[in-house]
């Protein structure tokens, strides 16, 4: 996964990996979406700074009073909203995250599926069974190394 910060410093060449990728994604609306996710981040960091402010000085028995007390209820409601709304930011913005996508080296070839990829290296020979090739399914079957039956038959 692409960082945030790189994606916000080389939305062009994401968006053209994207394309060339055939991956339709709005990096548009995901930028937009970090924005007011770093808004809240922001917002919800100095509300939680003020509220261990009030805190410390409800621990002081001299500098309790009703109204300061008042304040700090009011700023877990406000800290509780402000996650809320948050929380309803990051969903869709992790969503689209996940489906950004790495940018291809330089020498990549674009094509519109995998008939354009092109053969770098070949190292070896291709080896040729003069038998039939079993995958490890059949294998485990033929050679009882699996109880498959039985393994059905769990409670």
């Amino acid at each position: 996964m692409l960082d945030i910060q790189f994606i916000r410093e080389h939305t062009d060449e994401v968006k053209l990996a994207a394309k060339n990728k055939n991956i339709v994604i709005d990096i548009d609306l995901l930028l937009k979406l970090d924005s007011q996710r770093r808004k809240l981040i922001r917002k919800r960091d100095a509300l939680r700074q003020e509220r261990n402010e009030i805190a410390d000085m409800l621990a002081d028995a001299e500098k309790r009073t009703p109204e300061l007390q008042q304040k700090g209820k009011d700023l877990k409601d406000e800290i509780k909203n402000t996650e809320v709304e948050l929380s309803e930011v990051e969903k869709p913005f992790q969503e689209i995250m996940w489906r950004v996508p790495n940018i291809p080296s330089a020498d990549t070839p674009v094509a519109p599926d995998e008939n354009g990829n092109v053969e770098v290296k070949k190292s070896g020979d291709i080896p040729q069974f003069d038998f039939e090739i079993k995958d490890h399914m059949e294998l485990a079957k033929i050679n009882d190394w699996i109880e498959f039956d039985r393994g059905v038959k769990v409670h």
